[in-house]
C-alpha cells in the first residue's frame, strides 16, 4: 500500500476525474493531471467500480491492492503527476494487471 502522502484525497481525484487528460489500455483507463504545486511526488487512486466485481469488496480491494502495489514500482515520472486509475475488468493477474497499466503510462509519459 502506498503511504498517505502519495495517495490522492477525495477532492483531489474528483478534480483529476474532471479535468484530467485520459489514456487507456484494457481495462485500465487512467486519467492524469500535472502538478504544479508542492510536494513534489505523484499521487495516486484507485478506482474499481462495484459493477467490475459484481458488488464483492473482497475482490473490489484485491484490485486496488495489487494496482498500488503496480503503482508504487511504475511511479518514477519525469513530471510529477495526479493519477486517478479505474479498473474496468478483473484481472486474474497482477503481471496482466501491470503490464496494461505500463501500456497505458508509457505512451506519453515515462
Amino acid at each position: 500500500m502506498l503511504s498517505s502522502k502519495k495517495r490522492l484525497t477525495s477532492a483531489d481525484v474528483e478534480k483529476v476525474l474532471r479535468s484530467g487528460f485520459s489514456q487507456s489500455k484494457g481495462g485500465i483507463r487512467l486519467k492524469l493531471l500535472v502538478r504544479t504545486t508542492p510536494p513534489p511526488t505523484s499521487r495516486y487512486a484507485v478506482v474499481v467500480s462495484k459493477k467490475v466485481t459484481a458488488g464483492s469488496a473482497v475482490e473490489r480491494n484485491r484490485l486496488r491492492r495489487q494496482a498500488y502495489v503496480v503503482l508504487g514500482r511504475l511511479g518514477n515520472f519525469n513530471r510529477q503527476y495526479d493519477v486517478a486509475l479505474t479498473i474496468t475488468r478483473i484481472y486474474k493477474t497482477q503481471k496482466e494487471m501491470e503490464l496494461d497499466i505500463k501500456e497505458a503510462l508509457t505512451s506519453k509519459i515515462i
